[in-house]
């Protein structure tokens, strides 16, 4: 019975794309026959290969160079557990989305090629995918959850670093990551209440603090990228220069130092 049912919906599935196929190819030879073929063969013999996946997983193909970010990271960990571990219905409908959407990305982008639009689809499941990490890593707040949410969440402040804009000293960073685990791991020994509920107020913490340096990298990027031998972005755009009520400040970038 199970199988009928999905052979009866992969029929309805080909039954309705044949429609938007068949118009994709009227439409073409309809503008140019020659054009069309042309533009298919081109399209259709691209240098693909088995590292178009971790391609993906590598970057997210903002710019030409990798893109070190640390929640993008966050999100792929998350929806990768969730394809093996959808326990709701709708998780199983959001992996299986982001699943369908990583085969179009292996088979019709070039192999190590960065074309940001193959894979701007996938980025919504990945982001619901990622505040269910979220929550799943404070429902759980141990050790282990902690860890990697301290370790990944706080990872935007990288972003904010530049030549003239350091990253955090190694004794402050070296005193706060055992601080923030602290109380997960006395969870984990003692499985007393108050260290549990202390593990999901660092989990709180961390996850604010990692979207507010998000934020501003988002609001500062220009500045962050041109403060340097060269410029390789486009002037900022009327989006980075508002000032938000009251909050505005929150964001804006200090006067830059060398170091």
């Amino acid at each position: 019975m199970a199988w009928g049912k999905i052979f009866k919906y992969a029929i309805y599935i080909v039954l309705g794309v044949l429609p938007f196929l068949a118009f994709y190819i009227w439409y073409g030879n309809n503008f140019s026959p020659e054009i069309f073929k042309k533009i298919i063969s081109i399209q259709g013999f691209r240098p693909v290969g088995f590292t178009n996946l971790v391609w993906f997983f590598i970057t997210p193909s903002f710019d030409t160079s990798i893109f070190r970010s640390s929640w993008y990271i966050f999100c792929l960990i998350s929806a990768v557990f969730f394809i093996f571990r959808s326990e709701e219905k709708g998780q199983k409908i959001i992996s299986l989305s982001f699943v369908y959407w990583l085969v179009i990305v292996m088979l019709s982008s070039g192999e190590t090629d960065l074309l940001a639009w193959y894979r701007f689809p996938a980025f919504p499941f990945m982001a619901i995918s990622g505040a269910w990490g979220i929550r799943y890593i404070f429902k759980k707040a141990d050790f282990m959850t902690s860890f990697l949410g301290v370790g990944l969440l706080l990872g935007s402040r990288s972003l904010l670093v530049n030549a003239f804009r350091p990253s955090v000293s190694s004794g402050v960073f070296r005193f706060v990551i055992p601080a923030l685990l602290t109380p997960s791991l006395l969870d984990s020994v003692f499985n007393k209440k108050t260290f549990k509920l202390l593990s999901r107020a660092v989990i709180v913490g961390v996850v604010a603090v990692g979207m507010w340096w998000n934020v501003k990298h988002i609001y500062n990027a220009y500045e962050l990228a041109c403060e340097s031998k060269t410029c390789p972005m486009v002037p900022s755009t009327v989006l980075s220069n508002l000032h938000y009520p009251v909050i505005w400040r929150l964001f804006v970038l200090g006067e830059p130092t060398l170091h």
